[in-house]
Formats: structure tokens, C-alpha cells, sequence
């Protein structure tokens, strides 16, 4: 509709302003790196060390080899991704309230998140990610036959969260296994059906992204362990005895 493509060029006007410079030399920097020596055979947590997940370096790279091999390449993935989501959650949260409503939420959602940042970005990805796994669950929060395509969204967003953050993807487990729970304790389903919603739950959110990353970097759980949680935590920690001292 008019309404979305408005939305959408609103949602791109920073974007365009803004794709032709190197926002962040540091961060993005690392980005650019990651992918550079992926690419160059080497493997995240094996070959050097990233308190980044490596579903960060697969979607800007993918955009990388997509497009003409540069940086504009991964800032015109960013771009599809921006309009992927809002896309997406407009039509998610369109289920249960008005077009227009849903639309406005989705926007506000995607300008604080997807299209803060010029290139793929693994904080407001994961932050996506968040929102369509608990939408998802709100409204099919217990996983049966009839909706199913449902659970595939809520599957895809805790794999892509999984591989992502792990701090805003825990909070898309939490809020999946909150309405998964709410409905047991509401009786919309058996509390049978409810176990199996979690074990699948955490199934897609915990087992299978850290199986998928040790499967393509040969990592060990130690190394895994080390790089996305011992690393952040500790410096995160520093940060906050710094500023209690």
C-alpha cells in the first residue's frame, strides 16, 4: 500500500544519507575484517578471536558476494533487510490489530532496530529477531499442525537470534516460553503440549545455533564459550567495577 512505501522511504532516508560513509571505523571495521578472513579461508573462534557470532559475518558476507564485492555491497544488504522487516512485522502484528496500527508499531520497531545502522548489524538484527519470535508466539503460542507456519517464523527467528546476540536472544526465549506458558496456565492447550513447545523452544534457540556454529568453525564448546560469553562478560564487568569503584 501507499502507507508502506511511504514508511519504507522514511525508514531508508538515513540510509541513503549516510551508506556512502564508513559510520564506524571500529566496529564496522571488525565487521569487514571477519568477513575478509572468512573469506580468506580462516574461521571465527578457531583462526581469530571475535566476541561476535558468526551470523553476523554470513549475512553481511552473503550481501558482500551478492552485490559487487565492496562495502556498498553490505550496506545495500542492510537496506533489504530494512525493508524485509518491515515488511514482515507489519503483517505479523497485522493479526491482531488494524493494518494501520500494525504498521505504525512495525515501523517504530524497524527505525530502532534494522535501520539504525548502514550495514547488517548483529545488536539490531538480533533485536528483529526478538520481536518477530515473540510476535509469532503471541499468536500461535503452542506448537500444533494446523499452525504451523507460524512456528516456522518463531523457529527461524530463535535460530537467527541464536546465532546472532545471545543476550537479546535470550529475551526472545523468555518471551516464547512466557506465552507458551501463559496459554498452559489459561488451559488453551495440555500442559503436554506445552512441554513439547519448549523442548522445540529450545531445541531451535539453544541446541541448533551452537551446533551450527561448532559444525562450520570446528570449534570446540570451550573455544564457542570463550569468545561469545567469556569475552563480552569480562569486559562488560570491568566496565561496571569501573564505574562502582
Amino acid at each position: 500500500s501507499l502507507l508502506l512505501i511511504l514508511g519504507l522511504v522514511l525508514l531508508l532516508a538515513p540510509w541513503w544519507r549516510n551508506h556512502g560513509y564508513l559510520r564506524d571505523f571500529y566496529d564496522y571495521g571488525l565487521v569487514m575484517a571477519g568477513v575478509g578472513r572468512i573469506d580468506a579461508g580462516e574461521r571465527p573462534y578457531q583462526d581469530f578471536v571475535t566476541p561476535i557470532q558468526t551470523g553476523i559475518f554470513l549475512a553481511n558476507g552473503w550481501a558482500e558476494q551478492l552485490g559487487d564485492g565492496t562495502y556498498q555491497a553490505m550496506t545495500r544488504g542492510a537496506a533489504v533487510l530494512t525493508a524485509f522487516g518491515l515488511a514482515l512485522l507489519t503483517l505479523l502484528l497485522s493479526r491482531r490489530w488494524s493494518f494501520t496500527l500494525a504498521f505504525l508499531l512495525a515501523a517504530a520497531w524497524t527505525a530502532m532496530t534494522l535501520a539504525q545502522h548502514t550495514i547488517i548489524w548483529h545488536n539490531t538484527l538480533a533485536a528483529f529477531a526478538l520481536a518477530v519470535a515473540a510476535s509469532s508466539a503471541a499468536v500461535a503460542p503452542l506448537w500444533r499442525k494446523d499452525t504451523w507456519p507460524w512456528h516456522v517464523l518463531t523457529a527461524g527467528a530463535l535460530l537467527v537470534g541464536g546465532l546472532t546476540k545471545l543476550n537479546a536472544h535470550l529475551v526472545a526465549l523468555a518471551a516464547v516460553v512466557a506465552w507458551a506458558l501463559q496459554a498452559g496456565l489459561l488451559r488453551k492447550g495440555e500442559w503436554r503440549r506445552v512441554a513439547v513447545t519448549l523442548l522445540l523452544a529450545g531445541f531451535f534457540a539453544i541446541v541448533l545455533p551452537i551446533a551450527i556454529e561448532l559444525a562450520w568453525t570446528g570449534a570446540s564448546l570451550a573455544t564457542w564459550w570463550y569468545n561469545v560469553v567469556t569475552l563480552p562478560f569480562a569486559s562488560r564487568s570491568g566496565e561496571l567495577a569501573a564505574i562502582l569503584d
